[in-house]
C-alpha cells in the first residue's frame, strides 16, 4: 500500500514495478500462444483445461458461498 502524501516519484515507481512485469506476461503470453503448435495442442486439451477450471472455481464460489462474515 503506498501512504497518503506520497511523492509523484514514489507512485511512478510503483506503477512501473506493477505494469511492466504485467506487460511483460501478458506479450509473452501473446507470443507463445500465437505459435500454431500451442494452438493445436490447446485445441485438443481445451475440454480438459475448461474443466479443470471449472472445478477449481466452482470449489472457491462454493467456499465464498458458504463461508461466514466474521467482523
Amino acid at each position: 500500500m503506498v501512504p497518503a502524501g506520497s511523492s509523484p516519484a514514489t507512485l511512478l515507481s510503483v506503477i512501473g514495478t506493477v505494469a511492466v512485469p504485467s506487460a511483460m506476461a501478458f506479450f509473452g503470453f501473446a507470443l507463445v500462444f500465437s505459435k500454431g503448435s500451442v494452438v493445436s495442442i490447446y485445441a485438443k486439451a481445451r475440454r480438459w483445461i475448461d474443466g479443470a477450471f471449472a472445478l477449481v472455481f466452482g470449489v472457491f464460489a462454493s467456499r465464498v458461498l458458504t463461508s461466514r462474515i466474521v467482523d
